[in-house]
């Protein structure tokens, strides 16, 4: 995992700086395709150039006796291959519920709208960036433990990551729905200020999305790669017919509704298949734990000014009320304790002051 946070660095890096210049040298729009174009391109070469230098410490050329064969080779081809076909078409539909809205806005409406959209979607997939890191890990975990059918160890890898998840994301969704006009402005100007709505709403669909993320990275890992595909097309066409009807009657705020209600409905059919397969039950009283923690975190974020000062008076305050809200009502676990500590340990001049809030948290945890 390190190793892919290395090459996704380098992308950012490089698709950041060169977009950046190539627009400073007078290519405009161009120049930021091109620049994040060779942002992937820099990534590609840094992932070609760890794997060749890695390789052999992770894998040592295998002896000439345990060779596959032809016929074996071409097994293991059409294994990868029938494997790979249902991700490959997941994601191309985790794309297109996401950009749906985009081109039913652009035919109903206005170009201006379209671009008032466009500027509120990414700051709503913000939370996506951490249950992305979550279901990359929680793909192979899941793998072993299913393998090895390890039942309590893969009701800890499915249960950690849904609460963890839960705990890091459900607070910025309410943090993003609640400052949605302040960041806009803050990040693209007061004109752009106009998308709050839709941030606001489309910021609870991503919430239901990354729990979605969870079980389809489960369900792959367990052998049912299929699972999410046909959910997530299901979704797709759900999320179509939703933007045909409530954007004309909506506008933007109606492509955003359309996209939430869509995550909801694939959020409670895969977690009910990934439940259903695994045996595994759904942390139910975490899920009501970190979101009254986060309703309180909410409540004390709309009473602030709502402007630029009092979003970064939220930066600095909330993630205090939030913390205390979640030790007050038991949404802290001894074994988050134990993680924060590790953590700790390995950030030098810090630990102390990390070590000293896990004594803290260690007298409310659970």
């Amino acid at each position: 995992m390190e190793y892919v946070v290395i090459t996704r660095a380098v992308e950012q890096v490089f698709m950041i700086t060169m977009a950046v210049v190539f627009v400073m040298a007078g290519f405009y729009a161009a120049g930021a395709v091109i620049g994040t174009s060779m942002g992937f391109l820099a990534s590609a070469i840094s992932a070609i150039i760890i794997f060749r230098r890695l390789i052999n410490s992770y894998f040592p050329p295998a002896p000439p006796e345990k060779r596959l064969g032809l016929r074996e080779e071409l097994g293991l081809v059409k294994t990868l291959i029938s494997f790979s076909i249902p991700v490959i078409i997941t994601a191309l539909s985790e794309m297109a519920i996401y950009d749906i809205s985009v081109f039913v806005i652009g035919y109903f409406m206005a170009t201006t709208s379209v671009g008032y959209y466009t500027a509120a979607d990414p700051v709503a997939r913000l939370p996506l960036v951490i249950s992305m890191s979550v279901a990359t890990a929680v793909l192979p975990a899941a793998s072993e433990a299913f393998a090895l059918k390890d039942q309590n160890l893969l009701e800890t890898y499915i249960v950690q990551s849904y609460r963890v998840v839960t705990l890091l994301v459900l607070p910025m969704c309410v943090g993003i729905a609640v400052f949605s006009g302040p960041l806009l402005e803050l990040l693209f100007g007061r004109d752009f200020i106009f998308g709050a709505g839709a941030l606001s709403i489309l910021v609870v669909g991503m919430s239901f999305y990354t729990l979605f993320m969870i079980s389809s990275s489960i369900a792959q890992g367990i052998g049912y790669p299929r699972l999410p595909m046909y959910v997530l097309v299901g979704g797709t066409i759900i999320n179509l017919v939703l933007n045909v009807a409530l954007v004309p009657m909506l506008g933007i705020e109606g492509g955003a509704l359309a996209t939430t209600l869509a995550a909801l409905i694939i959020m409670i059919i895969i977690l009910w298949k990934t439940t259903q397969i695994t045996g595994v039950k759904l942390p139910g009283m975490a899920f009501i734990r970190i979101a009254t923690a986060s309703g309180v975190m909410g409540g004390f974020m709309i009473l602030l000014p709502q402007n630029i000062p009092g979003l970064l008076a939220a930066i600095i305050f909330a993630p205090l009320v939030y913390g205390l809200s979640i030790l007050l009502v038991g949404g802290v676990e001894k074994r988050d304790v134990r993680l924060i500590r590790r953590l700790g340990a390995r950030m030098g001049p810090l630990s102390g002051a990390v070590a000293r809030m896990a004594d803290l948290m260690d007298r409310w945890a659970r």
